[in-house]
């Protein structure tokens, strides 16, 4: 089950007052105490959720409330000017509060929530319109814990972690790397620094939340052998321990994305530095519309490109015109068939031809292999072109 996302409000002192919000903007829990510093507040915070988003009623952040989003990862909001009694209570006018701690920590919550809220709502009409309302709480967690990061970002770090979206608009068949694809994969490798930063940032800041329970449960496991029967205690502490192996659990899922990354990373540096050497190629599982639909996006196929297909025997008519169009070769990994080939009368070369590195959306094959096969198929090649040309004129 996920853990919800909070928006606390903080008014630090010798009482220091607190106010958790859920993502919807709704109280959570209001409170205040003179026993509360800066690792309790961290630690009753845990117990209700997870920090996105942290307020405060001053213009100059006080202390505790800076340290108090950094070692949570959240996003601090500030107001430009200290906000006013009337202005704080007319913010809190809906709600029961003890104190004027209470109603400060409660007031610094709220405005944090309605300076969030537009892009809060943005997320939902992104994710409503996508049909992926099933990871909200997991992309506004991205999104308001790391500012710049795009929507479209965030669902691809939570679905695809690897995936980045290079846009190359090469022309494959001239074989001679222009400055524009030069730095689209310049791009891409730095989209893939960016999420191996975001992903380590993440780790660490699980790592601290970790080490501050842990040291935390060491100074309760004493407190709660005189405050309540030992076998209360251990139920708690239990459940404090199972909390860490969760995050200990996120920890791992994120090192492997880390390294899928990286090794992304790794191949994309490798296609920059051999431009002159491979052929870039788009991929496509098959020649269907679904499949085609998904990545024309990212490859967007132009004309003189060549295309690595899974299974060239899953067609759709729509899509083989629109690709016709543009595509004079084919190099496929399953056989074709002999009825398929006529009906999509375009070039194959089988992809067993090859030794092919390959990318989510992209593959390179080197030049001088890829020119060899062509060579076999140069007739057939040149009647193509001149078919297309033809209908250009048309």
């Amino acid at each position: 089950m996920e853990k919800q996302l909070l928006i606390v409000g903080l008014d630090p002192g010798t009482t220091l007052g607190y106010a958790f919000l859920d993502i919807k903007g709704e109280v959570a829990e209001i409170g205040s105490s003179k026993n509360l510093d800066l690792n309790s507040i961290i630690n009753t915070s845990l117990e209700q959720g997870k920090v996105v988003v942290v307020g405060t009623d001053k213009a100059k952040c006080p202390s505790l409330v800076e340290r108090f989003a950094t070692k949570l990862g959240a996003r601090l909001v500030v107001p430009k000017q200290d906000l006013l009694v009337k202005d704080k209570k007319i913010l809190t006018r809906k709600h029961k509060i003890k104190n004027e701690h209470e109603l400060d920590a409660l007031a610094s919550a709220i405005f944090a929530y309605k300076k969030v809220r537009p892009l809060l709502k943005k997320v939902d009409y992104y994710l409503k319109r996508n049909k992926k309302q099933d990871i909200t709480l997991k992309v506004k967690d991205l999104i308001l814990t790391n500012e710049g990061l795009s929507i479209n970002d965030a669902i691809n770090l939570i679905e695809q972690p690897q995936r980045i979206e290079p846009k190359p608009e090469t022309r494959i068949r001239e074989f001679i790397p222009k400055t524009k694809d030069i730095k689209q994969l310049e791009e891409s490798l730095t989209r893939s620094e960016k999420e191996n930063m975001l992903l380590k940032q993440q780790n660490r800041n699980l790592l601290e939340d970790i080490n501050k329970i842990r040291s935390r449960d060491k100074y309760l496991a004493k407190k709660l052998e005189q405050l309540m029967p030992s076998e209360k205690a251990e139920r708690l502490l239990e459940q404090r321990e199972k909390l860490i192996k969760e995050m200990h659990k996120e920890i791992i899922k994120k090192e492997q994305q880390i390294k899928e990354t990286e090794n992304r990373t790794e191949l994309l540096n490798e296609f920059l530095s051999n431009l002159n050497n491979t052929v870039l190629v788009k991929k496509l599982a098959n020649l269907g519309q679904k499949d085609f639909e998904a990545k024309q996006k990212i490859i967007r196929i132009q004309e003189g490109d060549i295309l690595l297909v899974d299974d060239p025997n899953i067609i759709s008519q729509e899509i083989l015109n629109k690709i016709k169009e543009k595509v004079s070769i084919i190099i496929n990994k399953k056989p074709v068939s002999k009825q398929n080939e006529e009906k999509i009368g375009l070039v194959f070369i089988n992809a067993q031809n090859f030794k092919i590195k390959e990318d989510i959306y992209f593959a390179a094959i080197d030049k001088k292999e890829f020119e060899k096969e062509k060579s076999k198929s140069n007739v057939l090649i040149t009647i193509i072109d001149k078919y297309k040309a033809g209908r250009k004129k048309d």
